[in-house]
């Protein structure tokens, strides 16, 4: 027995449709339904609110402004709006131009976002081959870098966003079961991110900090060059001493150091302090860097009262990492 309502079969004993519910049409003194044929009459189920054309239904504005969240609703559902009525796709967003990749985190739009990024630097990356092999002028690498990588976001960038929103709004249609159901999917699922906010803090963080290795590092490095300096000259002077002392004693230049009573000091900065038997000067060599040395030279000069002076110089170490008594 088939069921006049649904089409199921029956037990010819049955009273009530297994499936439906419904009286049976033989179960009383209706005429009982027997020949397979009766399936060309069956009514079709009735079907859950709008499960029919969820996907070709067009999106309103509710929708779209759930998925959008509160901030500038009324001006991404106006346009949102005109592209389903066939407006055009190339339209103006300021956010987009001047931060594109930014913009893109903050609405949600992750893969657009990696896709960006990654174009960007491809980009850049072949301009530059580009200037450097084959001689591009420069003006004209700014230009195509200023048109790919902020201008074609800036024009295309409410589009992206409108097809991203319109594939996501027909997929939550498919899932949800009621509207309030569809409406809390949507606004969960869209508004915006904090991931443009943590990635800005994260390049601000970076930008300190490459800020403040740009000032430190090289700093640091005078400092520690200037350190070492120091400490040439200091050995230089100690030499010097005792070559005055000798020459004033004996009246005349020790033929070396040891001679003079000097014994360098082990030190991995001051390679070697040597005496010039001919003229008395005093030279320190200085290791200023790996394979980089430099010379400190140490010049008498005697008064007429005899009394002996020492002019520090150097023609090969930069005048700002020697002491104010080398310049």
């Amino acid at each position: 027995m088939y069921c006049n309502s649904c089409g199921r079969s029956n037990p010819d004993s049955a009273s009530f449709c297994s499936k439906c519910g419904a009286l049976l049409a033989g179960s009383d003194d209706g005429a009982q339904v027997t020949e397979p044929a009766a399936l060309h009459a069956v009514k079709p189920v009735p079907q859950p609110l709008g499960a029919g054309d969820r996907r070709t239904r067009p999106i309103d504005p509710e929708e779209y402004a759930a998925f959008v969240g509160p901030k500038n609703t009324t001006y991404y559902v106006d346009r949102f709006l005109a592209f389903d009525r066939g407006g055009g796709s190339v339209t103006w967003h300021w956010p987009a131009f001047f931060l594109p990749f930014y913009w893109l985190l903050y609405r949600r739009l992750y893969l657009p976002a990696i896709l960006y990024l990654v174009l960007s630097c491809a980009f850049a990356m072949s301009l530059g081959f580009a200037g450097g092999v084959m001689g591009v002028d420069p003006a004209v690498f700014t230009v195509a870098m200023l048109v790919g990588v902020f201008i074609v976001p800036g024009m295309f960038a409410n589009v992206i966003y409108f097809g991203h929103c319109r594939r996501t709004i027909q997929s939550q249609k498919l899932t949800s079961g009621s509207r309030d159901e569809l409406m809390g999917r949507l606004t969960g699922a869209g508004g915006t991110g904090r991931g443009a906010a943590i990635a800005i803090g994260v390049f601000v963080v970076i930008s300190l900090i490459g800020i403040l290795a740009a000032i430190a590092l090289p700093a640091y490095q005078d400092y520690t060059v200037r350190a070492k300096v120091s400490e040439g000259v200091l050995a230089a002077r100690s030499a010097s001493r005792l070559v005055e002392q000798s020459y004033l004693k004996n009246g005349q230049i020790p033929p070396d150091l040891l001679s003079a009573g000097y014994s360098p000091a082990p030190s991995r900065v001051v390679l070697s302090v040597e005496l010039n038997p001919e003229n008395a000067v005093v030279t320190a060599t200085v290791m200023i860097s790996d394979g980089k040395n430099g010379h400190i030279d140490l010049t008498p000069s005697q008064a007429e009262s005899k009394s002996i002076t020492w002019a520090c110089s150097s023609t090969d170490i930069r005048p700002t990492w020697l002491p104010a008594s080398c310049r």
